[in-house]
């Protein structure tokens, strides 16, 4: 099965292990994530997030975007065969037929750029290629969706749009505020992404989607990656399971989401439900899609082939 996924945290899980365990790598991390437990699909890209936590400065966040780089770069050199970075739609096909994980970067929060275009410009050299403003929190781009009478962009934040876009990044609204979201659209030339968002009409979240937010990423030829935490998934999180993540997939396609939905689990970033729980059980989405008689077309392209086909609208 080809299984493409918008959102772990696994560079940070591997980092924050490497603190008391140098050995630590991620071929057998006991993580969500690993390659010894992406084995078995037939191609895997995954979206690497590189979080920066809200309670440093942005110098310490600029220092740990760095650190986690530094991680990435490192698993890559040793798992070269395994693994390889990617920037764009072909690369990513090129590399999933060779049989290796096709990794792409993602900043988280936008603390580590420090208002500063220039950082911007240097993370993408870096290899970043999507980007979110926010991580929930204020700041000098925008408002997240923890902010109290949440605002939205300011115009620094507008200005970071508009370069995000002519540099060729893929702009994440997953965590910013509601308002946020409406100004995006309104200064946004490109489609973006919510890379790991539910329906907020099944589960009701702050970090979910309306409806309307929903249809408007579907019209601007966008991606909303359905996440696999309990607590987005079901009011009551302890319900959660994989019936759960397909009635959001479900009410995504009641909407006219067909080549809009595609998979951001959000592993090694939140707790799964018990029988999807890491990256060597998605199968079982694709099982209970098939079983409810979902075409295979359908299945193929919300598991893989929508990810990729949106990559080559934004990345090429």
């Amino acid at each position: 099965m080809k299984y493409f996924d918008f959102h772990c945290d696994t560079i940070s899980k591997l980092y924050e292990g490497r603190q008391q365990n140098d050995s630590l790598h991620l071929d057998r991390l006991q993580s969500h994530v690993s390659l010894e437990k992406a084995a078995g699909l037939s191609a895997y890209g995954q979206v690497f997030a590189f979080w920066t936590p809200v309670g440093i400065g942005s110098v310490a966040a600029y220092q740990n975007f760095y650190s986690l780089l530094n991680i990435m770069k490192n698993e890559l050199a040793l798992f070269g065969d395994r693994i390889a970075l990617c920037h764009n739609a072909d690369e990513i096909e090129r590399n999933a037929a060779k049989g290796k994980t096709a990794a792409l970067l993602s900043l988280e929060g936008s603390r580590a750029v420090m208002g500063n275009l220039e950082i911007l410009h240097d993370f993408y050299a870096e290899g970043v290629r999507l980007i979110s403003l926010s991580w929930n929190e204020r700041n000098a781009l925008c408002d997240g969706v923890s902010v109290n009478d949440a605002g939205g962009l300011t115009a620094l934040g507008r200005a970071f749009v508009e370069e995000i876009e002519r540099l060729g990044m893929i702009l994440d609204v997953s965590h910013i505020s509601d308002r946020g979201f409406w100004d995006i659209c309104e200064t946004a030339k490109k489609p973006f992404a919510a890379t790991h968002s539910n329906s907020r009409a099944l589960c009701k979240h702050r970090r979910n989607l309306t409806d309307g937010m929903f249809v408007e990423i579907v019209k601007r030829g966008g991606v909303a990656g359905i996440n696999f935490c309990k607590d987005f998934l079901e009011d009551d999180g302890e319900r959660a399971d994989v019936t759960s993540v397909v009635r959001h997939i479900e009410h995504f396609l009641s909407l006219g989401g067909s080549g809009s939905v595609v998979m951001g689990a959000d592993f090694d970033g939140a707790d799964m439900p018990p029988d999807i729980s890491g990256i060597d059980k998605v199968v079982i989405i694709a099982e209970e899609m098939l079983k409810a008689n979902y075409p295979q077309d359908l299945v193929d392209n919300i598991l893989w082939g929508n990810a990729v086909a949106f990559i080559k609208r934004v990345l090429g």
